[in-house]
């Protein structure tokens, strides 16, 4: 069986996270054969990956979402008019004219040809708020548009399966597969993108238009522009997916909400190798000191400012010669967050007590943490808990994602929640919360090692690798199976 692998800003170029979970489903598939497309800004510097190349992956491909493919042949006459029939669908929540969509737009031609200032200016005209600047619609227009053409244009991959690991750019790439070629399709979110995304473009300064939604105390045009497209965009995924799979019911009630079909809609959640932990478990001892961590990448989602600011206010508690605490991950991700991070530190007078370790194997760390943390704004289902709790190691962990259903189980687990917490559930941004709960743990030694005990009694009956494995290679021979049969709705 031939698998064509959709992955954007993360396998093989990212570790840990989603990386991490896809490198891992690949290496227990041995009977499946992997192309790898793997979407990533730009060419510049050229990315290096970060996992070994595995024996079952026939290749890697790398389409640049800012840098245009190869010179790509004269599309058709008609392909503003295309374009425009396509814009008013997707604005009616129509995904089906994707498939009739002509890719090879060339968005040189914007400023000189007459078909293409034509369907600009009556999408302004019709789709604009009055007094909106035209040069920065032109210019949004233009932003917008050149990732999505870009990775349109990519060359597409005849396989059984196409499994894209997010929507947006990679669900489109993979949208296109099933249109273009008939190609049974599977989307898998660990978080959900859109609400993602819409974080990041909450924060940003580089798009056009904040002074006037100030102004008239309205929203920004331009920002709902670009979560509209990435909406349009899961919408578009979504309905052409044979199969979508959410890490848990939250995520999975969503997906239905936003387009996805109930019998399409399925929950895998994530799984580990017990036995890469087994001898952590046996070989945990104390540091020493009371020793927290976090592992996770120094970037702002994951927050490491406010577990700094939690490590201070248990370091005054404690006495900063008691406490011990790792920030365990890649720091070359953000350099400028790290660079406000290590300053922080400074600042709080923590060097001899919080080190950012880098990028490095988490086991010897699991060996004397006392307890683990995850101060995330955003999470799927992250496999830093599970690895924590395979090792026995009690996690505070923010409200997100999945982390409340791992930390506390899930709704009649054992006719109710019948193996117990494995750790405490907190804020979000509430460095105060995450020190109190630390501080409620690391001062009752019996409660983290039944809290242990718990998580590991847990990741053994539900978060195992083995049955993530089954489940794929099913759900893979399912689709493929089944790829001469009738297509979902949406793509019909």
């Amino acid at each position: 069986m031939h698998v064509c692998l959709i992955a954007e800003g993360s396998y093989p170029y990212i570790t840990g996270g989603v990386g991490k979970w896809t490198h891992d489903l690949i290496a227990s598939l041995p009977e499946v054969e992997f192309t790898v497309i793997a979407l990533w800004p730009t060419d510049r510097p050229e990315p290096q990956p970060r996992y070994p190349t595995l024996a079952n992956v026939r290749e890697l491909r790398t389409s640049y979402v800012l840098t245009p493919q190869e010179e790509q042949p004269h599309a058709a006459k008609d392909q503003y008019q295309k374009l425009e029939v396509f814009h008013h669908a997707i604005k009616k929540g129509d995904v089906c004219p994707f498939a009739g969509l002509d890719s090879r737009i060339n968005l040189k031609d914007l400023k000189t040809n007459p078909a293409a200032w034509k369907l600009l200016t009556t999408l302004y005209q019709d789709y604009a708020p009055p007094g909106t600047s035209f040069p920065d619609y032109f210019w949004t227009w233009q932003a917008t548009h050149l990732p999505l053409f870009n990775v349109l244009t990519s060359p597409l991959c005849p396989a059984d399966v196409v499994h894209c690991i997010s929507t947006g750019y990679a669900g489109c790439l993979a949208a296109l597969h099933k249109a273009k070629l008939g190609t049974p399709m599977l989307t898998t979110e660990h978080g959900l993108y859109t609400r993602e995304r819409a974080q990041e473009i909450w924060d940003a300064d580089w798009i056009p238009g904040e002074a006037e939604a100030n102004a008239h105390r309205s929203g920004n045009f331009f920002k709902g522009w670009w979560n509209r497209m990435f909406r349009s965009l899961e919408r578009i995924t979504y309905g052409y997916s044979d199969a979508v799979v959410s890490l848990f019911e939250a995520n999975k009630k969503y997906q239905i909400e936003q387009g996805s079909t109930p019998e399409r809609t399925l929950v895998i959640p994530n799984g580990i190798e017990l036995s890469l932990y087994e001898s952590v478990r046996r070989n945990r001892r104390s540091s020493g000191k009371v020793h927290v961590g976090l592992v996770g990448r120094v970037v702002p989602i994951k927050d490491i400012k406010t577990f700094i600011n939690a490590c201070k206010i248990v370091a005054d508690r404690l006495g900063p010669s008691a406490l011990q605490a790792s920030v365990i991950g890649p720091i070359d991700e953000d350099p400028l967050y790290a660079a406000q991070c290590r300053e922080m530190i400074r600042a709080l007078q923590l060097e001899g007590v919080l080190t950012l370790v880098g990028k490095t194997d988490p086991r010897p760390y699991y060996e004397t943490l006392d307890v683990s943390v995850l101060t995330s704004l955003s999470e799927g289902q992250p496999m830093v808990a599970l690895e924590s709790m395979a090792c026995g190691i009690p996690v505070v962990s923010t409200d997100v994602g999945c982390c409340r259903e791992l930390i506390e189980g899930r709704p009649g687990e054992d006719g109710g929640y019948g193996l117990g917490p494995a750790g405490i559930v907190t804020g979000l941004v509430d460095p105060q919360d995450t020190a109190r709960a630390l501080l409620e743990l690391v001062g009752d030694s019996e409660r983290r090692a039944e809290m242990g005990r718990a998580g590991r009694r847990r990741v053994e009956k539900y978060y195992r690798l083995d049955q993530v494995r089954k489940s794929y290679l099913d759900l893979y021979r399912r689709l493929s199976d089944g790829r001469h049969q009738s297509a979902p709705a949406a793509a019909a």
